[in-house]
């Protein structure tokens, strides 16, 4: 589900044509593997450690935000404070 989620965010740039930039595929690769490593330490077998899973959680979204702030989208509010 969070691949798919991934997918469509990413599409919903190359449709718009904003240029792709360096940044921009540093930042999807930093909330891809820190979605990855939400999935790994939440094995069934290993249990879930919230502060870790939300850490990690927090890691992906502001990457995400940077990228939407890069091509002049609005930011959501509402969440944790992300910084440059």
């Amino acid at each position: 589900m969070i691949r798919l989620w991934w997918l469509a965010f990413v599409a919903s740039f190359v449709g718009c044509g904003g240029k792709w930039a360096d940044a921009d595929t540093k930042s999807a690769t930093d909330a891809v593997r820190a979605q990855l490593l939400v999935q790994s330490i939440c094995a069934p077998d290993a249990g879930c450690p919230p502060a870790q899973v939300r850490a990690l959680e927090r890691a992906s979204l502001c990457s995400n935000e940077s990228m939407l702030f890069r091509h002049g989208h609005a930011v959501p509010d509402g969440g944790p404070e992300c910084r440059p």
